[in-house]
């Protein structure tokens, strides 16, 4: 177990620096460790229409405990300092708004983001072609299906679901030959968002390789 996320966690890492970059190279000048806590804010961006669709996970990487978290922030959670739910400050306001606020309120630093529409979670996992649902094989329009189908129940419920189907997108990247990145890239440049560089991206992989514990906790916050 601990083998298979340490290798899904460098493959997302990897496979996103090279969506930002679509030449890719590496050398020893590349990369370097980075000591500390590490957040990742995975944004989930959709219309409010289909909040089945819409989330926010935390991806921790923290190389002095030795583990790795996802975390899901309520989307209806009031921001304290707007008096809105953090979904609606996100669409007003934007990424660096919804940061701030994330900061403030539940005292999570996030150093980096990457946003994930529909359109892009159906075609990230078209191209990987290696994301399972209920132990078969799902097409970017199963995952969506089956996240619509989750539309009745409550959001919390919603907000967990949709970590076990981000932890699934990342086991997908991990059965991927790399020899296939070149077309990952070339099918979902133009729908996934970054504010990472590849040389953050890969120092973050490379620091990685120091973790121990590479069981993925859960953890939902209010």
């Amino acid at each position: 177990m601990g083998l298979k996320l340490e290798t899904c966690l460098i493959a997302i890492i990897i496979a996103f620096s090279l969506l930002s970059s679509p030449i890719f190279a590496l050398n020893n000048n590349d990369y370097e460790y980075i000591y500390g806590v590490n957040n990742l804010l995975l944004i989930g961006a959709n219309d409010n229409c289909e909040p089945f669709y819409n989330f926010f996970i935390v991806l921790t990487i923290d190389s002095l405990n030795k583990n790795l978290t996802l975390t899901s922030l309520h989307k209806n959670s009031f921001s304290s300092e707007c008096n809105k739910t953090l979904y609606d400050l996100y669409l007003d306001s934007g990424e660096d708004c919804l940061i701030d606020s994330i900061k403030h309120d539940f005292n999570i630093n996030i150093d980096n983001y990457v946003v994930i529409n529909k359109v892009a979670l159906a075609k990230i996992v078209d191209s990987v072609q290696y994301v399972k649902l209920n132990n078969k094989s799902a097409s970017g329009k199963d995952i969506l299906d089956f996240l619509n189908s989750t539309k009745y129940l409550n959001m919390y419920e919603q907000e967990k679901i949709q970590m076990d189907v981000i932890q699934e997108l990342l086991y997908g990247f991990s059965r991927l030959p790399f020899s296939n990145y070149p077309y990952v890239i070339r099918e979902t440049f133009d729908y996934v968002e970054l504010n990472i560089t590849p040389f953050r991206m890969l120092s973050l992989g490379f620091s990685a390789l120091s973790l121990k514990n590479y069981k993925a906790l859960q953890v939902q916050l209010p």
